[in-house]
């Protein structure tokens, strides 16, 4: 299991709902896991909620602002 850090920087992560809607939401990328040598890695994020509360996460998809 590897976790890397990243410099932080903002973007968008993709949720893709099962009829096939797909929806970007802000977040902060803060680096990238990969768990084994046979498994996709996945970016690091932390999210805001309504109330300001930070959550972290991971996403598989990302785009930049």
């Amino acid at each position: 299991m590897n976790t890397i850090p990243v410099q932080e920087f903002e973007a968008e992560y993709r949720v893709k709902y099962s009829g096939g809607k797909v929806e970007w939401f802000p977040c902060h990328v803060v680096g990238v896991h990969v768990p084994d040598a046979w498994s996709q890695g996945h970016f690091i994020i932390l999210t805001e909620d309504e109330d300001g509360i930070t959550y972290a996460g991971s996403a598989d998809a990302i785009r930049r602002y």
